[in-house]
């Protein structure tokens, strides 16, 4: 069995929170002005992404590779 790379996932929690606009720079400016409603929107908007984009890769892979094992 063939673990996964772990890089990415590194360097795209890297980009969440060290970058000057988008999502994470948003929740992590929040956080720091105590504006926790709005942190906590950023915090269930990421995860509720996070889960689209899973059954968003999910699905492309049953359909792209029927024939893996996973499928049967």
């Amino acid at each position: 069995m063939r673990l996964p790379d772990r890089r990415f996932a590194r360097h795209g929690t890297a980009e969440f929170f060290i970058s000057s606009r988008g999502l994470g720079y948003l929740l992590s400016d929040q956080i720091c002005l105590a504006n926790m409603p709005l942190a906590w929107a950023c915090i269930v908007i990421a995860a509720v992404l996070g889960i689209a984009f899973y059954y968003l890769v999910a699905a492309a892979e049953k359909w792209l590779k029927p024939w893996h094992s996973s499928q049967l």
